[in-house]
């Protein structure tokens, strides 16, 4: 189970080139802006106006059913991973399809979170735009320190 999915993981990076966009997939549009929460916080720290905070929500609102197509896509490949048989004669066939499968929704993912950042961007104020970075630039910081504290590598794009 798990450790499949992290040989997945790691032919994917592999395959892809992926490395950034994949360790970051959460967290991919904006740092700390996925989930209700996040995005008020995201507004709080950045100053949004009531007028942005609603093109945002507009943007996420419209991106959602790519993104739970992404995520659906990913569950899916998962269990059909988790449910092949190592020892099954179309093993090796399936863990290669999967690894097809997880490249395309990968490419899928990134494409679909760089619109949405691209539009969240457009947004933006040139001053709002510099706190943004400087949020990202913190998120990437902390989370490389917390990959060290579990014994990962950091990585770099």
């Amino acid at each position: 189970g798990g450790a499949l999915l992290r040989n997945l993981d790691v032919l994917l990076r592999e395959e892809t080139g992926l490395f950034g966009e994949i360790d970051q997939a959460r967290d991919m549009v904006m740092p700390g802006m996925m989930g209700s929460h996040g995005m008020e916080r995201f507004g709080q720290k950045l100053g949004l106006s009531a007028e942005q905070q609603a093109s945002l929500k507009a943007i996420m609102d419209a991106a959602r059913p790519e993104m739970d197509s992404i995520r659906a896509d990913m569950k899916s490949n998962r269990e059909t991973l988790r449910n092949a048989d190592p020892g099954g004669p179309t093993y090796a066939t399936t863990v290669a399809n999967a690894r097809n499968v997880a490249a395309d929704v990968a490419g899928r993912m990134v494409t679909a979170t760089s619109q949405v950042r691209a539009n969240v961007w457009a947004v933006l104020t040139p001053e709002q735009r510099i706190k943004a970075k400087a949020m990202q630039a913190e998120r990437s910081q902390q989370m490389g320190e917390r990959r060290k504290q579990r014994g990962g590598r950091d990585r770099e794009m």
